[in-house]
Order: C-alpha cells, then structure tokens, then sequence
C-alpha cells in the first residue's frame, strides 16, 4: 500500500487532493484549498446535517448501514463527489491505519448485523453525529 503522508490524513497517492491545497484538501465541489476553511465548511454542513437527521429519524429508530452513507451523504453531498459512499482508497492517520478500502462494505455488514440493529437510539442524536465526524 503506497500512502503519502500530510498532517491530516495520509491516503493512497491515487486520491486526488485539490490542486493548490499542497495535499491539505480533498478534492471537491467548492475548490476550496484552504483546509481552515475546509474544516470550517464540514462542521457547519455538519451542523446542518445533524438538525436534518433529527427531523428523519425518531428515537426508535434502528440505524443501519444505509443509514450512516445517508447521513454522510446529506452531510457531505455538496461538498465531496464520494459524499454518501463507501471510501475506496485506504487511509491512515499517524501510525493507525484504517479499515482496508476493499473490506469495508463486509465490515459495515457485520456491525449492522452485531450492533446496529441491536439497538435503539434513544440519546441526544448529536451523539450520532459526533460518532460519525471520528
């Protein structure tokens, strides 16, 4: 796995960064290369998103795996192009790598089966949110 380095996070040096960012920002809808800025733009969609899920889904709701691409997608859509799927490069970030880009989609599986739908949100929805930006 051939990965290149920044101070955020490293990806495979296949993923496209914004050119002009120096490897800082993803490339995306909005041109931006600022990762200030970025980080900026993603936690106030953030914001949004998290008032829009709580209109979606009630507190007994049973979260799937569909349900966490659909949040990411409602966060993210006007932002990034891969908004809402499955990340196809692999990652890491200082000396933790993460979930292999190919078994990702079998992991997602798994925890729906073992967690997800096991449980009933019945906590502040932020909580969700906050779960989802790790």
């Amino acid at each position: 796995m051939n990965i290149k380095n920044t101070n955020r996070y490293a990806v495979s040096e296949k993923e496209d960064y914004e050119p002009g960012s120096d490897d800082q920002v993803l490339k995306n809808r909005l041109a931006v290369k600022s990762k200030v800025m970025m980080d900026q733009i993603e936690a106030q969609e953030l914001k949004r998103t998290e008032l829009k899920v709580m209109e979606i889904f009630d507190e007994n709701h049973r979260f799937t795996s569909g349900d966490i691409c659909e949040i990411h997608r409602l966060w993210l859509e006007d932002i990034y192009f891969f908004a809402g799927q499955y990340r196809t490069v692999n990652m890491s970030k200082g000396n933790f790598i993460f979930a292999v880009a190919k078994y990702i989609s079998t992991c997602m599986k798994k925890f729906e089966q073992e967690y997800l739908s096991q449980y009933i949100l019945r906590a502040n929805m932020s909580m969700l949110t906050n779960l989802l930006m790790r």
